[in-house]
């Protein structure tokens, strides 16, 4: 059977890893952002100019 050190230990190790592992993530959706933005407004702009055209026709 495992002490409370050795429990609480363990558990701490799992959560660093847990935390490791989001930062991980967050990185990568850091670096996907300003693709993602510029994507995002490429479509805000094509939108318009559909809208505009269907108000002129």
């Amino acid at each position: 059977m495992k002490t409370n050190l050795n429990m609480a230990t363990s558990r701490r190790k799992e959560l660093l890893e847990l935390i490791a592992a989001a930062a991980d993530e967050i990185a990568s959706i850091d670096r996907n952002l300003p693709i993602l933005y510029s994507q995002a407004l490429e479509e805000d702009l094509l939108q318009s100019e559909e809208n505009a055209l269907a108000q002129t026709c």
